[in-house]
């Protein structure tokens, strides 16, 4: 009993392990005004937390957001 619950165990952990390093990475493209410009907004499957926030061009400016922002 205690190697199928250790079995189960790893396998949990392996999968939590997998999906904090790869997810779906969104990028949202924000104009000016800080408005969502829909047709320039992607989404991206299978990349890692580090890779999609290196796409980003531009963070906050005061509480405006303004150019790529991907999560």
């Amino acid at each position: 009993m205690k190697k199928i619950l250790f079995a189960f165990g790893t396998i949990v952990l392996s999968m939590g392990m997998f999906s904090c390093t790869k997810n779906d990475c969104h990028c949202t493209y924000y104009d000016e005004e800080g408005n969502v410009v829909s047709g320039y907004s992607q989404d991206y499957e299978e990349m890692t937390v580090s890779e999609c926030s290196q796409l980003s061009t531009s963070g906050q400016d005061g509480m405006t957001p303004k150019g790529f922002i991907c999560e």
